[in-house]
């Protein structure tokens, strides 16, 4: 027997997507041969790389990189804390600069920026540049996407790769924001770079060393990246989790008006599968929605008892009593990354259908199910309950993107490889072919 008929025939079948009310079997396909780079795959890819290698693109010797970006670009707490991770490894040699809140980190003004946007620029010495924008807004800078070699982007459709520049889009891996262990003085400097007096300056620096004190001790809110992840645990009890919270349609713009129809729909939804999951699960189910007052209003049945809950030390205490966890997709017009952190944690998810692009092979009947109705969403969870073999094998390939892709270290590497790939390098290096 050749080792994909065993691989294959050694895979239980997945359930059909979006069957309705139960799942309905399909045959498994065999893992196709490592990749270097998951580039420009969708929620759907057509390959699944075992062994993204994209290290070797790297020179023996470590690289220089300088990181610019501003305080507003506060969800590159993972990036910050790879190429920390790097640095202290000897792979690289780094230098962050922080800029005024209202300057760019590019090289020019342009009207169409947002002081705001989560934007920074990796530029690697003797060449080699790359955009990072982890903006939920699918739009592009187009200006830095002509400028620079490479644009890694979280959230951005597939027909932006038919820009231009579009060559040079690369999708990020699925994120989650994590902090380093120890006292990081560059991240330091962007707290204390945001504040705007000299009081503002000494609280920002006192409440960092007692945040990091304070996390490596298990207290607090700081996302320290030894409590934001863990490997599967084997034979959990089946107790399905469920905490969303919805967005009230009247923040939109006024003139959004399809976007506010998707999202009166999204909150219909959800509370529709909060419904459902504690009539059909009962005590095995926890979860609701996050108070705030738009929610009051709306589905005040389904509200969560305290506030508390929403405390991210409350929320990683759930997330690993759980051994199912139903995600959505985020709110409408924004990126759909909400499963990051069930990745990180090696949960059997049940999630809305992904609408981005992400980097690695995530994919629905592998490391996720997917439900479009709440009825869906019951029969899924249902399906991960009778199940405890496809459940921890679900785990276990959750694991092993998360090793592979999500994980900070991985995340930079994998930032500064295809970035170093992308340009001429003044060690020699001839200018390769980015993967992907």
């Amino acid at each position: 027997m050749s080792r994909d008929d065993a691989t294959a025939r050694s895979r239980t079948s997945l359930p059909a997507q979006p069957a309705v009310p139960a799942p309905a079997a399909a045959t498994a396909r065999a893992a196709p041969a490592p990749a270097v780079d998951g580039h420009a795959r969708h929620a759907r890819p057509a390959a699944a790389p075992d062994d993204p290698a994209f290290e070797r693109l790297l020179p023996a010797e470590p690289v220089a990189c300088q990181l610019r970006l501003t305080p507003a670009a506060v969800k590159h707490g993972a990036i910050l804390t790879g190429l920390a991770m790097l640095r202290r490894a000897g792979r690289i040699r780094l230098q962050v600069e922080w800029r005024p809140q209202d300057e760019r980190p590019g090289q020019e003004a342009s009207s169409r920026h947002e002081a705001s946007r989560p934007l920074a620029i990796l530029e690697l010495e003797g060449g080699g540049s790359s955009v990072i924008d982890l903006d939920d807004d699918p739009g592009l800078q187009a200006d830095e996407l002509a400028r620079h070699d490479l644009y890694f982007k979280r959230c951005f459709h597939a027909e932006s790769l038919l820009l231009p520049d579009g060559h040079k889009l690369r999708p990020l891996p699925l994120l989650e924001d994590v902090r380093t262990d120890f006292l990081h003085l560059d991240e330091l400097r962007g707290e204390l770079a945001a504040a705007n007096s000299a009081c503002a300056k000494a609280g920002a620096l006192a409440r960092g060393v007692a945040q990091v004190v304070a996390a490596r001790a298990g207290l607090g809110d700081r996302p320290n990246l030894s409590r934001m992840h863990a490997p599967p645990v084997t034979g959990q009890a089946q107790r399905v989790l469920a905490i969303w919270r919805l967005q009230d349609p009247e923040e939109l713009p006024p003139e959004a008006t399809g976007l506010r129809d998707a999202c009166a729909a999204a909150n219909r939804s959800r509370v529709q599968c909060i419904r459902a999951l504690r009539r059909a699960y009962g005590s095995r189910f926890h979860g609701g929605i996050l108070p705030d007052a738009f929610a009051a209003r709306f589905a005040p049945d389904v509200l969560l008892a305290s506030a508390r809950n929403a405390t991210r030390c409350e929320l990683l205490r759930l997330t690993r009593e759980h051994s199912v966890c139903v995600a959505t997709s985020g709110p409408p017009g924004a990126g759909g990354l909400g499963i990051a952190t069930f990745v990180a944690f090696s949960r059997a998810i049940v999630c809305e259908p992904l609408r981005e692009i992400v980097a690695g092979d995530v994919q629905p009947g592998s490391h996720y199910l997917e439900y479009q109705t709440p009825e869906q969403c019951v029969a899924r969870v249902a399906w991960l309950f009778d199940r405890p073999r496809e459940r921890d094998e679900m785990a276990r390939r959750n694991w092993t993107y998360y090793s592979q892709w999500q994980s900070a270290e991985r995340l930079a590497l994998r930032l500064v490889a295809l970035t170093c790939a992308a340009g001429p390098r003044a060690v020699g290096m001839q200018r390769q072919s980015v993967p992907g």
